[in-house]
Order: structure tokens, then sequence, then C-alpha cells
């Protein structure tokens, strides 16, 4: 495990493991994308954020389908949000388009294009599966190239671009990852979360920016796609974010406008219809006696997070 910890203030080295290589590294995502890269050691990789959570049980039987489908280059799961409202811990899935998700495309056109045009929505996450390890690196190494862009969810949309390029995905229906929506998000000086992609793509004073991006993804995806191809999958990446992102923008808009700031992210995570949801005890409970593994890990996580 390698823990890139962006950081004035170190934690002591006798907190983790043998197996865990801590490094400092105060620089931006991209920057510690470079470091990531040079210390990947093992046959698979998995990106997790500082405060987020991934299944152990999960993500050994995603390995295993790995080593028996050598075809198949990354894997997902089903994604679970843990949140809280007053003295209730809340359960909820999220990401929920892509149960059933399966891209076995033959060529980086085909590939891209299903992940794209060939869907009714947009799909995402695709940076957060469990990936062979030289899939992870080269993403990394993309990543690595990016400090320059204005937007954070560069990173999201080129995951969205190497990963499903780059080799066939599928996703299981196993909960693998726990997003965290018991804490804020924080917001960081080169990290503007309210510059949203389609506003960068179109806004003529980030144009040098795009171009350069958009050279980059031609020169990672290589002769395989052709210009015309790379154009076709950007207008529909970004014509589906746009409507993402503008309803995000417009829920937020009226979150600020009617509730006083304490209660706006509880507000907004707790409202979306499109979302199932439960508290976490009554979760578990529905588990039954199914995986008691999973059961305890879940029970686990969700106490380190509360």
């Amino acid at each position: 495990m390698v823990i890139l910890h962006n950081t004035l203030s170190p934690l002591p080295t006798n907190l983790f493991e043998s197996n865990v290589a801590y490094v400092v590294s105060p620089t931006d995502f991209a920057s510690r994308s470079k470091i990531a890269s040079g210390m990947i050691h093992t046959k698979y990789a998995v990106l997790c954020s500082d405060d987020e959570l991934l299944l152990p049980s999960t993500l050994g039987r995603m390995g295993q389908y790995l080593e028996d489908h050598k075809e198949i280059l990354s894997i997902g799961g089903s994604t679970l949000a843990i949140g809280k409202l007053g003295s209730k811990t809340t359960a909820t899935f999220v990401y929920q388009n892509m149960l059933g998700y399966c891209n076995l495309e033959k060529s980086v056109p085909e590939r891209l294009l299903y992940h794209t045009k060939g869907q009714q929505d947009y799909k995402s996450g695709s940076m957060y599966r469990l990936m062979c390890s030289n899939l992870m690196t080269e993403m990394l190494t993309t990543f690595s190239q990016l400090s320059n862009v204005s937007t954070p969810y560069i990173y999201e949309v080129t995951g969205e671009i190497i990963v499903n390029g780059k080799g066939q995905g599928v996703y299981l229906e196993e909960i693998y990852w726990l997003r965290n929506w018991v804490n804020e998000q924080v917001e960081h000086s080169n990290w503007n979360r309210k510059l949203y992609f389609h506003q960068w793509w179109g806004n003529n004073f980030y144009h040098n920016e795009c171009n350069l991006w958009k050279k980059l993804m031609q020169v990672t995806l290589g002769d395989s796609l052709t210009p015309n191809q790379l154009d076709e999958v950007l207008e529909d990446i970004v014509e589906k974010r746009r409507m993402v992102e503008q309803r995000e923008i417009q829920r937020s808009r009226n979150t600020k406008k009617f509730l006083p700031k304490r209660l706006r992210t509880a507000k907004h995570r707790l409202s979306l219809k499109s979302r199932r949801e439960n508290s976490f005890e009554a979760f578990i409970h529905q588990l039954n006696s199914r995986d008691p593994q999973i059961k305890l890990e879940l029970q686990s996580a969700v106490s380190y997070l509360i």
C-alpha cells in the first residue's frame, strides 16, 4: 500500500504496518500521481481517496476475477455512500447506472464510443476501478501531465477515456467502495470544484488548456483512434457532463437560497429521488447472513467513518 500525504504535518511512521509506504508530498494531485506511478509493484492496483474506504474481501474477489479473465483490464462494483442525518447513519447506493455495465468491445474506438455515445446517460467512476498495474501506471502517468489544467474534473474525464480506451472492463454487483458523505469535501486553492468540466471546455479563456489536453489524449490513445473519432467521444462527454453538472449547479443554488450552510450538504445528499436510501442499521439487517465477512467489514468501516 502506498500513501501519498499532501500535508505539512506528517503522521508518525510508527502508525503504519510494514507493508505501507508512507510518502509526504505537499504537492498537487498531478505531482503525486507521478510519484505514485513509479511505486506500483503489485499485479493489480486501485486508487482510493483519503476519506473513503474499500472492502478487502470484495477487492480479493475482484482481483480473482481479473486473474481468471486475462482479457479484462479493469473491474468495478457497487458503491455505498455513508452519511449522517442527526443521530441516524445513512447508507445510499450511488453510481447505480453502472450496475451491470460491461464493455467488451474489441478496439479502442469501439470501446470509447460504446462507453459514451452507446450509453443513454453519463457513465463515471472508471478511475476508481481495480485494474491491472500497467493500466493504472499509464493512467497516473497521464494524470501527472495535467498540473496546468484549471478544472479538477479533468482527472475524472481523463480516467474515463484512458481506462475504457485501453481495455475491456466489467462491474460486479458486490459492494467494494464506501464513499464518505459524513464530512464535507475539502477545498484547496489549486482544486477549484466550482469550475465544472463543461464550463472549462466551453470557455475561450481556457482554449489553450483544452487544446493541449486534447492533444495529450490523442497521443496517449495513439493511432488506433482517429482525430474525428476522438472528437465524437469528446462531444458526447461534454454534452452529457453539461446536463449532469448543470443539474448539480442548480441544486446547489436552490439549497444555498433556502438553507443555512450547516444543512446544505445533508439536504443535497438526502433529497435525490433517484437514489435508494435507508438507515445503515436497516441496510445491514437486509444483508441477513448472505456474506458475514462483508457485514463485518461494512460495520468496521462505518465505525471508522463516523
